[in-house]
């Protein structure tokens, strides 16, 4: 039995504890909150100086995808270096091959020397370390190869082929995807890219995932409680997410899980040697002179029976087909800003100011829903990102 003074402290204790689960609670909820509210002028990363030259690889009549892959780690190791003037350029079909034509022609670079086979673009990267890696693994692997500068190996005969050493074996070492990228964000948590995702399975990435470590993430775990975790606790809150999705619902949900953890998805179809592209310096509009200029931007309140459809800084996912824009990337037109970002070589040059315009895809009525109370911040921010692209692209 309880003293006399023994049960008044007891009694003090759990006042004492009672007073504190407010603010433990709001510590533990700190963690999920918004890091401060994203850069407009830096929404997608480029790594390297903007190139003068490129050196090309052509790939056409090579339908390995091991080969493609590891071809693309070479490139985003070496095009990720800051004192190379020159960038590996792959030709994987003739969509690359008409990029690159346009690329001279305009006169983005000077000239292209040429890359006759795999072994001379090894020579272009001095590393024969690699990481082996599976299925589980496919959307850690680029980021870990860039985080330790090492190539990507899917099929083990290739190491003997190209003499390379394996330093990693990603095979049978992770039960789920989810268990791969977690031990990744741990692992790995100041070089990471965290203002920024992708969706795993988009192998015309590889290259800008190497270079700026980006992390894909499986379209079908997206859904799970542990994604959405990490989406809110490891990743800023409202950052784009780079990937192929399909249409119809499937695409929808998609679009869908990504906006609970304050993600828009910006497709990148058809689109390869992102890092080459986005080292250029964006020319078109006058991107970065009207940042503060115009009518203040005044949030709109969320409610879950109102997907904003109407509203062209917070449009809701939508089914219409894609349009044909510069060259063949395909692209809604209402992205057109965005293009000028990401690879500004590719920013049409119809762009048309006065249409409406989104910021990547997202699903407005779930939005941020993962951030609980903090979901209004999150939306808030989401359509002060809007209005702020926007205005860079007038």
């Amino acid at each position: 039995m309880l003293s006399g003074q023994n049960l008044h402290l007891s009694r003090l204790f759990r006042v004492a504890l009672l007073c504190a689960l407010p603010a433990l609670a709001a510590q533990s909820f700190s963690q999920i909150a918004p890091m401060g509210r994203p850069d407009p002028d830096n929404l997608f990363p480029r790594q390297g100086h903007t190139p003068e030259l490129v050196s090309v690889f052509d790939m056409r009549q090579d339908h390995r995808g091991a080969d493609r892959v590891l071809a693309e780690s070479v490139q985003g190791l070496a095009n990720s270096e800051a004192l190379r003037l020159d960038k590996i350029f792959l030709i994987m079909n003739d969509h690359d091959a008409e990029q690159l034509n346009y690329l001279i022609h305009e006169q983005w670079v000077l000239s292209a020397a040429h890359i006759e086979t795999m072994e001379q673009l090894l020579l272009r990267e001095p590393t024969r370390d690699a990481i082996v890696f599976d299925k589980a693994t496919l959307g850690i692997a680029p980021a870990l190869a860039g985080c330790e500068h090492r190539l990507l190996v899917a099929d083990p005969r290739l190491i003997a082929q190209f003499h390379l050493m394996v330093k990693d074996d990603l095979r049978g070492r992770f039960k789920t995807a989810t268990e791969a990228s977690s031990w990744l964000l741990d692992q790995f948590p100041r070089q990471v890219n965290q203002q920024i995702i992708s969706l795993s399975g988009s192998l015309n990435l590889v290259d800008y995932q190497v270079a700026n470590k980006i992390v894909g993430m499986r379209v079908e775990d997206l859904g799970s409680n542990e994604i959405q975790n990490e989406l809110v606790t490891k990743f800023d809150a409202t950052i784009p997410c780079l990937g192929n999705i399909p249409g119809g619902q499937r695409g929808q949900t998609i679009i869908d899980n990504l906006s609970r953890g304050a993600k828009f998805l910006v497709p990148t179809d058809n689109m390869g040697n992102l890092s080459v592209m986005s080292a250029f310096i964006p020319t078109s509009g006058n991107f970065s002179e009207q940042a503060n200029s115009g009518a203040v931007h005044q949030p709109r309140a969320l409610s879950g029976s109102d997907p904003y459809t109407g509203d062209p800084t917070g449009m809701a996912y939508d089914s219409r087909p894609w349009v044909q824009a510069t060259l063949g990337f395909v692209v809604s037109k209402e992205l057109d800003p965005l293009v000028m970002q990401l690879a500004p070589p590719l920013a049409p040059k119809h762009f048309d100011h006065a249409q409406s315009f989104k910021l990547g895809f997202i699903s407005a009525d779930v939005y941020g829903k993962s951030y609980g109370t903090d979901r209004d911040r999150v939306w808030s921010d989401y359509l002060w990102l809007s209005d702020q692209v926007q205005r860079r692209a007038h």
